[in-house]
């Protein structure tokens, strides 16, 4: 099985580069391309209340955490793949493969979880942007449900590396 990892790395303020690896599960990984991300730099106008204003940044600063908690997951997930193509591992047969459907189940929710992150700050965004706002109750429905979903998705990936290593153990 092959899989690809795309990294994101700031080298200097606006200039952020993408680098693409490889890993076919027998080799590690390996570098299959780098490329420059453009970045449209603007500044942000902000709106005429000081505290509601800062309260959306607030917000905002927590959907980047969000997202932060979001790439450790897929690293995490990268490293447990890594374990899970590592010859005799596991003892017993299928477990390798029930661990591994589970791995795939939580990439597809931790894609999902990142596009919502995503459309939230997007939201936020044009919120602290604007000159007038019409905060919903929506909003605050969406960022308790976030909060819940990155806790659990962070939740859920320690529990499986603890069955992961604890499985390996009974061996």
């Amino acid at each position: 099985m092959l899989y690809l990892k795309e990294q994101i790395f700031r080298l200097l303020p606006g200039l952020l580069m993408s680098i693409t690896l490889c890993n076919d599960g027998k080799h590690g990984f390996e570098l299959l391309k780098v490329r420059p991300l453009r970045l449209k730099l603007s500044i942000m106008k902000t709106l005429p209340d000081n505290e509601l204003n800062t309260e959306l940044q607030e917000l905002y600063l927590t959907g980047k955490q969000w997202l932060s908690d979001v790439e450790f997951l897929s690293i995490e997930q990268c490293f447990l793949h890594s374990l899970l193509n590592q010859p005799n591992f596991f003892s017993i047969p299928n477990a390798a493969s029930r661990f591994a459907d589970d791995l795939v189940r939580t990439e597809g929710e931790e894609r999902q979880l990142y596009l919502h992150i995503l459309g939230f700050m997007n939201q936020l965004e044009l919120l602290i942007c604007q000159a007038t706002i019409n905060l919903e109750m929506q909003l605050i429905e969406d960022f308790s449900l976030l909060q819940t979903e990155v806790a659990d998705a962070l939740g859920h990936l320690k529990a499986l590396k603890y069955r992961m290593i604890e499985q390996k153990n009974i061996n």
